[in-house]
């Protein structure tokens, strides 16, 4: 794929991005799509502000950063989650909310713009690395979380930092998407699982890293004991989970929808191959250029990954209103989990033409058949002798 393609692919992919997450912008009635995704919250229109959801706090916080608001109209846990609306505050944009949902969207095009890279730093090629940003840009979260005014962009763009830097193996580079992360918001703290279970699958555990190891948890945990501090005149909150929250969330409709619908179809896809690499115990070769074992340690990872990131949604399902936002993490490694199913369906279909069957001329010159599942991968042929 020339880089030609690869730029205007990107720039077709921006251009589908921000069509489809206008019809929610600012959480406009567009097509009457307020009657689908949900009514305006008593709770915000007491406070004069027609929105639903979290966006009434968030941009409550883009204000008190800008000097238009007092203190005590904020509201904790949001403020903990500075990061996103202190950047949206530096904007030259007039509305708050307005300014907050164009800060998600630059934040959300920077983090297509990583995860092209992070699929590279994984050996995707450019055509499948640029099918996965597709995967990420054109989905539900887009079009129905991106810009009605809340904060999980940051937290996608930490997530997709955190991830690079675990596959390049880039310490410092880590511990700087952790611990700004966290000041995103705290979902992202779910790198410090990732980060030792790679280490883990992959060996690359070192005795002489005991301070870089306990950096992952103080330097995180710090700034958010400092901005914790920095709010202490209001009421302190913790997600702590109770059972009015289970039983509200056990009879929501949408506390089922929205997952389903964030995951969509790679996550779809990453189910059924969790069930066949537990229960059938299928493994795939699907990139002759990497190693068996490393094939391998990639599908052990990624499968690691996905069932441990349903966790913040279980979490969330008796701490918290729950929806699909707690699926994100678990949608971007669907796409992992996706694109190595693919390939391994692309490099079968190539190498059709390469089995027994269809090439008997190839039955007595082959040194070194591997049989591998239904295929055959011709590794080493002999040149047919010449005749004199």
């Amino acid at each position: 794929m020339k880089t030609a393609n690869i730029i205007f692919s990107f720039v077709l992919l921006f251009v589908f991005v921000i069509a489809l997450s206008f019809p929610r912008f600012n959480q406009q009635n567009l097509f009457g799509l307020n009657k689908i995704a949900g009514q305006y919250d008593e709770y915000n229109i007491v406070r004069g502000y027609h929105l639903s959801g979290d966006a009434v706090d968030y941009l409550l916080c883009v204000k008190y950063y800008r000097g238009e608001t007092d203190r005590g109209k904020l509201n904790t846990p949001f403020v903990y989650r500075f990061l996103v609306p202190y950047l949206a505050s530096l904007l030259p944009v007039n509305d708050a909310l307005t300014s907050l949902n164009v800060m998600n969207i630059i934040l959300f095009l920077c983090s297509i713009v990583l995860f092209y890279f992070t699929l590279k730093a994984l050996n995707f090629s450019k055509s499948f690395s640029v099918i996965g940003c597709y995967m990420l840009g054109i989905s539900f979260f887009t079009f129905y979380y991106l810009t009605m005014g809340l904060i999980e962009s940051g937290f996608i763009f930490f997530y997709v930092v955190g991830l690079y830097s675990i596959f390049k193996r880039n310490d410092f580079l880590f511990l700087i998407a952790l611990t700004l992360g966290a000041l995103a918001k705290e979902f992202t703290l779910i790198l410090i699982p990732t980060y030792f279970i790679y280490n883990y699958i992959f060996k690359q555990y070192k005795p002489n890293k005991l301070i870089f190891y306990s950096a992952i948890f103080i330097l995180p945990l710090t700034a958010i004991a400092i901005v914790r501090i920095q709010f202490n005149d209001l009421p302190s909150y913790i997600w702590t989970p109770a059972f009015d929250l289970f039983f509200t969330n056990l009879f929501r409709t949408r506390a089922y929808i929205a997952p389903l619908l964030v995951l969509g179809i790679p996550g779809l896809i990453s189910i059924m191959f969790v069930y066949l690499y537990f229960v059938k115990k299928y493994k795939m070769e699907y990139d002759i250029n990497l190693s068996v074992t490393e094939q391998y340690n990639y599908q052990k990872f990624f499968v690691a990954i996905f069932f441990f990131s349903m966790f913040l949604w279980v979490y969330g399902f008796m701490s918290a209103v729950a929806d699909g936002r707690s699926f994100m993490p678990s949608f971007i490694t669907s796409i992992f989990i996706t694109l190595m199913v693919a390939k391994y369906l692309y490099t079968r279909y190539q190498l059709r033409d390469l089995t027994i069957e269809n090439n008997p001329i190839l039955i007595p010159v082959s040194k070194e058949v591997i049989k591998e599942n239904t295929h055959f991968i011709i590794t080493e042929i002999e040149k047919p002798p010449i005749r004199k």
